[in-house]
């Protein structure tokens, strides 16, 4: 069972993201995918698969696409 902590950080992660979008500190043509936001905030392939509902291998090759 995920901790309340992991789960807060994930939204906590998003709300960033979004904030960014909004103020037009990031560049809409150039957004990160989630999973690479998920994993600049320290969580785990497996963790962002999980958090997303997509297989583990599909959030690996995101990951190593946006390297």
């Amino acid at each position: 069972m995920e901790s309340i902590d992991r789960k807060m950080s994930v939204i906590l992660s998003l709300l960033i993201e979004q904030r960014e979008i909004a103020s037009g500190e990031l560049n809409r043509e150039k957004l990160p995918k989630i999973e690479v936001v998920l994993k600049k905030t320290g969580f785990d392939a497996k963790e962002v698969a999980d958090f997303l509902g997509k297989k583990v291998e599909a959030v690996r090759k995101t990951l190593q696409r946006a390297k």
